[in-house]
């Protein structure tokens, strides 16, 4: 009896763990940050808020974006923060021009911390009850748990019947066949309110992605409708496995507000959605992906200067790289081996000792490309600024900072010796106050017109190493053609600055 009470003993004590480690993994609050786009929303924005900040749950944090309304609604989101002395917990951005809502997310999400749990409020939606962030932290309790969706109640039922929805939301779970094939983009888009994430995982959506290809006035912009589908779809395909249906009311979605999407561009939202189910699949993510950015904060890059004229001037455009470039790895300095250039090359070197100077035949082991294909093998730098002695930096470039928007954006290249003022240019986004983009499969030829030289460019050396490894080139001249030419129609994204800095040289 003993030995019976003793084995009982023990397995009240193991249960009694197991409840208290559950217990406090439930109770553990994590970083929740609320994302609210809101436009025109006065009618609805304080409640909103208030489903907000009446939680139950104290470990979260707002961003609320105001898309330059044309009603007081900015206003009402400044009295509310100030009547309710909410400064420290909310971050409020009150947008002078309209940039859609799209794009607000791109800016927006690359704010919030990596381990943060995203949640998306439309701002004239609100909340079910005071513990739906509860409900979301003990789920995210899980780490494998990286997107929810979940199901949602459409008020008033009636607005919803006379649109053709129900009052419930039409979520359900994912079916597994179409999880086997991974065939998400021919199923229904299930995937709605209340849509929580963590954030590192929407980093890996690359720009080209979110940005229009044929939806008429919209050509190169962000998707101005159906940009859910746009997020949500790449987001779905990388975490496969790692997603988890809520079938619990969570969420009011507000029909009585007149701007909800389907009521007011319904023509564009389906040609959008059409447009995006056409796209591409993203691999399945077996990993978290965390902090993908921090290491190319202090990148560098290696320069790949092409001597196109005779090596007697290249050290005026040496000296300029030098002084206005930060970030720079190794200048790699490749000339035609000309007995001319070699007896050049044997006095000026000397003045540039961390320099590599490659003379290049025009056939043999020693071809350009073979140089070109070589230096790219062993240059420890993941970057490469590709450029020519015909051009001088006009400002000083931080190639790290290039760097870094390069992979934030999953960039094809960054174009320095393009720059908005440019006439006749083709459809770009201001990124920033000082970064542009571009898709190339939007009229890329009207470029020319304005471009004549060579493209210097930054880009990702691996990208670069196939490329040369599939052309074919005997000079630099020939080179500089087909690497220029290659872009022409993909669907891929190009970046330039918005002021001028770089100058051809008479």
């Amino acid at each position: 009896m003993n030995y019976i009470k003793a084995i009982s003993i023990f397995l009240l004590c193991v249960a009694h763990i197991i409840q208290s480690n559950s217990f406090n993994t439930n109770s553990f609050e994590r970083p929740i940050v609320v994302v609210i786009c809101s436009y025109n929303n006065e009618k609805w924005t304080e409640n909103t808020l208030n489903s907000v900040f009446t939680q139950e749950y104290t470990n979260f944090r707002v961003i609320i974006v105001d898309d330059c309304s044309s009603d007081n609604n900015p206003a009402i989101i400044q009295k509310y923060i100030e009547d309710h002395n909410i400064s420290d917990r909310i971050t409020f951005i009150h947008n002078t021009e309209r940039h859609r809502k799209l794009f607000n997310l791109y800016k927006v999400l690359y704010e919030c911390n990596d381990e943060e749990i995203v949640f998306m409020l439309d701002g004239d939606d609100y909340l079910a009850n005071t513990h739906v962030f509860k409900h979301i932290n003990s789920i995210y309790a899980n780490e494998n748990i990286w997107f929810t969706y979940g199901q949602y109640r459409n008020e008033p039922a009636s607005q919803a019947i006379q649109w053709g929805h129900k009052e419930m939301g039409y979520c359900r779970a994912i079916p597994k066949h179409i999880q086997r094939k991974r065939d998400y983009r021919n199923y229904s888009f299930v995937y709605m309110h209340p849509r929580s994430f963590r954030a590192w995982l929407f980093k890996l959506v690359k720009l080209e992605d979110l940005i229009a290809d044929k939806i008429e006035g919209f050509e190169g912009d962000f998707y101005p409708a159906s940009n859910d589908v746009a997020m949500y779809f790449p987001m779905v395909e990388m975490a496969h496995t790692h997603i988890k249906f809520i079938p619990e009311i969570l969420y009011i979605r507000n029909l009585y507000s007149e701007i909800v999407g389907f009521k007011v561009d319904r023509k564009v939202q389906t040609a959008s959605a059409k447009e995006i189910r056409q796209k591409n699949a993203y691999p399945v993510l077996f990993q978290p992906k965390k902090n993908r950015l921090a290491a190319v904060k202090t990148a560098s890059a290696d320069i790949f200067l092409f001597c196109k004229n005779s090596l007697d001037d290249i050290e005026p455009t040496i000296e300029n790289i030098k002084n206005n470039t930060s970030g720079t790895g190794i200048i790699h300095v490749f000339f035609l081996g000309t007995e001319e250039n070699k007896k050049v090359c044997r006095t000026i070197k000397k003045n540039f000792p961390h320099i590599l100077f490659l003379p290049y035949d025009v056939a043999g082991p020693k071809n350009l490309k073979n140089r070109i294909l070589n230096c790219l093998s062993a240059a420890k730098n993941n970057h490469i600024v590709v450029t020519t002695d015909s051009y001088r930096l006009a400002k000083p470039l931080h190639l790290s900072h290039y760097i870094f928007w390069l992979e934030k954006t999953y960039a094809y290249r960054f174009y320095f010796n393009r720059h908005s003022l440019h006439k006749g240019i083709p459809q770009f986004i201001h990124l920033t106050d000082e970064i542009c983009a571009y898709k190339f499969s939007r009229n890329i030829n009207k470029w020319k017109d304005n471009l004549n030289q060579q493209d210097i460019f930054l880009t990702n050396k691996v990208i670069l190493y196939e490329e040369i490894k599939n052309m074919n080139f005997v000079n630099i001249y020939t080179f500089l053609q087909e690497i220029q030419s290659l872009p022409t129609a993909s669907p891929r994204i190009g970046l330039f600055p918005q002021e001028q800095c770089i100058k051809a040289i008479a």
